[in-house]
């Protein structure tokens, strides 16, 4: 995760679920992750956030249809 004002206190073993809204394509309360660690970048104070993924990616043999999110930038 990027865009974190560092004040907000993200810490590592906060739970990360999806916000929803009107112009969301994703339903609210979904469960992501976890964060795994946090760093501050020194020069614009923001937070970067690394989120470890609920689900077990070797174990999904058994799932026929997955749908796995990269760079969503939101709906325009």
């Amino acid at each position: 995760m990027t865009f974190i004002d560092g004040a907000d206190g993200v810490q590592i073993g906060d739970k990360i679920y999806t916000s929803g809204g009107s112009k969301s394509i994703y339903p609210a309360d979904l469960y992501i992750g976890s964060v795994s660690e946090v760093k501050i970048d020194e020069i614009t104070g923001e937070a970067v956030a690394t989120v470890a993924p609920e689900i077990d990616f070797t174990k999904l043999s058994d799932i026929s249809d997955v749908m796995i999110i990269c760079g969503y930038s939101g709906v325009k």
